[in-house]
């Protein structure tokens, strides 16, 4: 598993469709940590099973016609690593397991959130990185993977002291109008159910809730 490699301990996983899950000590011997994914709620009776993430899928049709205004302010990110990318990256993971579950202990969001926008800026997981910038400063950003039918944001941010200016929704937008001239009909974002501000943003902007997956650590 690319996490294993990655964390440099062994990372498993489970999906189940039980709403009751007991794990063996055999199975949990094997990993240090292992990710257990549910399409239901779990009836929880072993402390080492920790609720951490209800991930959430969100999808908007997009449609030929349909006019998607794009903000001047808004251009593709031709720069290479930078701390302040790095740090919007970094803001964009707040609701993260990897951040609220505290039994991380080897900085492991900031590695993986690092190593995300890394490989944004590279396109090694993203064809596309659009950012909001005025007077030179990058306020926001939004990544964007085109597949065969859809297009998927991976990561979006602003920054704290740009909010309440419309820079989300304008990022949103112009993510639209992309997914639009590949000529694909839908675009999928992944979040957290919990991430109030987000959820609230992305209804605004026309998404609907397609599934939700409840995500579990179990620990070792």
């Amino acid at each position: 598993m690319w996490d294993s490699d990655f964390f440099g301990y062994l990372v498993g996983r489970i999906n189940t469709s039980e709403t009751f899950f007991k794990i063996s000590t055999d199975e949990l011997n094997n990993f240090r940590l292992i990710y257990l994914f549910s399409d239901k709620v779990l009836e929880i009776t072993d402390s080492k099973i920790l609720e951490v993430d209800i991930k959430t899928t969100l999808v908007k049709l997009i449609e030929k016609n349909e006019l998607y205004p794009v903000h001047e302010s808004i251009s593709e990110y031709s720069g290479g690593q930078d701390t302040k990318m790095k740090s919007l990256a970094l803001e964009s993971g707040k609701y993260s397991r990897f951040k609220t579950d505290k039994n991380f202990m080897n900085n492991e969001f900031i590695k993986l959130y690092s190593k995300w926008i890394e490989d944004s800026i590279t396109k090694v997981i993203a064809d596309k990185l659009i950012v909001f910038s005025e007077n030179n400063d990058i306020e926001g950003f939004v990544s964007l993977k085109f597949n065969t039918n859809y297009a998927e944001i991976g990561l979006i941010a602003v920054d704290e002291n740009s909010r309440g200016k419309g820079i989300a929704l304008a990022l949103l937008n112009a993510a639209f109008k992309l997914t639009q001239s590949q000529g694909l009909n839908s675009i999928r974002i992944v979040t957290q159910f919990n991430n109030t501000p987000a959820m609230k943003l992305y209804h605004k902007a026309g998404l609907k809730m397609e599934n939700k997956q409840y995500v579990y650590h179990i620990w070792n």
